[in-house]
């Protein structure tokens, strides 16, 4: 058997912890091992239940890292299934916390800053109409490179994005992180918030803020001379 790799152990060790709401009879694979091929189908593009089937057909050497010494495979019921009975919360949390754990491990000394987008999505097909659901809506921190998720939470809607982004931000240790964002979530205290957290941002900045933004184009017009080398003498002080 190939021996295992530290994310794998870790990944493993991180589900192993979570509660099988799953009955006793019929549980033909541990929930850790559907969890965490699950996981890595996400991070491979794989998105759906259909998908995780054939991804773990496809990529039994995983099982091996994994640990599990059968041959046969979990099918998309299978995953389907195991997800129906899952505390999804706490399967939320604990992959985030994985993940911040494996991208600060994966973080390369002589990098300075590490990119991260903070972005809202609406998810597509949340809303029951006839339950009287409406659509939810997600803030997350995604990492530019790896593409992981390493901090999510629920908001009402998009106006309530830049309360959100705090409560958001304010759990995390943001050092060596460059945070972007669109120009919805930029704002003073999004920018605060991620300073006192020790972390630099990159904000988008539009129409929203008219008055912010005719203060940079002023800033930034080519037509403007050169600065001075010599020092402006209302500024100068006395001995």
């Amino acid at each position: 058997m190939s021996e295992p790799s530290p994310p794998l152990d870790s990944l493993k060790a991180t589900f192993m912890a979570l509660e099988d709401g799953r009955h006793a009879k019929g549980r033909l694979y541990p929930q850790w091992l559907l969890l965490s091929v699950a996981t890595l189908a996400k991070l491979c593009g794989y998105h759906a239940f259909a998908q995780w089937g054939r991804f773990a057909g496809r990529h039994g050497y995983l099982f091996e890292l994994l640990g599990f010494t059968r041959a046969d495979r979990p099918c998309d019921d299978t995953f389907r299934y195991c997800f129906q009975k899952l505390n999804l919360a706490a399967f939320e949390q604990a992959s985030e916390v994985w993940a911040r754990q494996e991208l600060q491990v994966l973080a390369k000394p002589d990098t300075p800053l590490v990119g991260y987008a903070l972005d809202g999505k609406t998810l597509r097909g949340s809303a029951d109409p006839c339950a009287g659901q409406v659509t939810r809506h997600l803030l997350s921190l995604l990492h530019h490179t790896h593409l992981s998720v390493v901090a999510s939470c629920e908001v009402d809607g998009k106006e309530n994005e830049i309360p959100a982004a705090e409560r958001l931000l304010d759990e995390l240790n943001l050092f060596g992180m460059l945070i972007t964002a669109d120009a919805l979530i930029t704002g003073r205290s999004i920018a605060a918030t991620i300073e006192q957290r020790e972390g630099r941002y990159l904000l988008a900045l539009k129409g929203n803020h008219p008055q912010a933004l005719e203060l940079v184009r002023e800033m930034f017009r080519p037509d403007l001379p050169p600065p001075s080398n010599h020092p402006n003498p209302r500024d100068r002080r006395g001995p």
